[in-house]
């Protein structure tokens, strides 16, 4: 669930692609906004950085989002920088360092492995 500004709050979904979810409901039948979900290539709480998809179009996933972030204040709010995550066994909160649009029919790739050493990191 997003922190502030939203009230999205809806379960995770993964597979082994990242085509599935794009037109299927948690219940696995067709649905013209999908689900959300997180990369196939991520391991879910391990990764250091997790991608999550999910349509904005209609009224549901990341329309809020969208919305919301056509204003520039929405950005300036540090408690927008926050998604809370739970799982069966834990209940995490991630900070988000990127929020973008692609367009559905490009061919883009997204390395979700990334190395950094902790010490070279300042805030």
């Amino acid at each position: 669930a997003l922190r502030s500004g939203t009230n999205i709050n809806f379960p995770v979904a993964q597979t082994d692609n990242n085509d599935y979810y794009l037109d299927k409901g948690l219940d696995k039948k067709n649905k013209y906004t999908g689900s959300c979900y997180v990369d196939w290539r991520n391991e879910l709480i391990k990764d250091s950085n997790t991608i999550l998809y999910g349509h904005a179009k209609g009224d549901d996933i990341f329309d809020q989002l969208e919305n919301v972030t056509q204003t520039k204040d929405w950005f300036s709010n540090k408690d927008n920088m926050y998604v809370c995550l739970n799982t069966l066994d834990e209940l995490t909160v991630w900070q988000v360092f990127a929020c973008y649009y692609v367009d559905s029919e490009a061919n883009y790739y997204l390395d979700t492995n990334y190395y950094y050493d902790q010490a070279t990191i300042t805030k």
